[in-house]
């Protein structure tokens, strides 16, 4: 029973950090495209184990097998022990990609110089409080325009300006 409330945890918080792309535990964050590899990880062992197990008991007992025989309750046993290292390999897996990502610090960044006609994504994200991560959806999906500069992208602070004044949309960030 606590394995699927530990699993049920896990899917509720890896179903949320898939679709947010960002985690924030433990004083580190991921951000991104490694974010969601976490939530689909995290939300791995329930998708499978917990309709195998429903399955594994719904042909038992259609082929004629009792719920409460040794060699059923031997088999629960093996799927529970397969499951559990299952959800301490997802976990192991977690905890070292948290553990390498950065740490949040509470140091307040540079302002922005009141002169500075174009910023980079990281300026941009300062500019308008969110994420990195937010800034280059917006630009992704055309929200916003960016001209290409190396690897990275260049936005005009006049276009930040504007998109500071138009009415909020689903695709603002929540930070706006």
């Amino acid at each position: 029973m606590l394995l699927l409330l530990a699993e049920g945890i896990m899917f509720l918080a890896g179903f949320a950090w898939l679709m947010k792309g960002r985690v924030q535990f433990l004083g580190r964050v991921i951000e991104g495209k490694n974010a969601r590899i976490v939530g689909a990880l995290l939300m791995a062992p329930p998708i499978l184990f917990v309709p195998l197990g429903l399955i594994v008991g719904l042909q038992y007992g259609a082929s004629g097998g009792s719920l409460y025989s040794d060699d059923f309750l031997a088999l629960v046993m093996r799927l529970s022990l397969f499951e559990l290292i299952a959800v301490i390999g997802v976990i192991a897996v977690f905890l070292v990609m948290l553990f390498s990502a950065p740490k949040v610090t509470a140091i307040a960044a540079p302002k922005i110089p009141e002169n500075k006609r174009i910023f980079t994504v990281r300026e941009a994200a300062e500019y308008l409080s969110v994420t990195e991560s937010e800034i280059i959806h917006l630009i992704e999906n055309g929200t916003i325009p960016a001209g290409r500069f190396g690897d990275g992208y260049r936005i005009a602070r006049d276009i930040l300006d504007e998109y500071l004044l138009q009415p909020p949309t689903d695709e603002t960030p929540a930070a706006i």
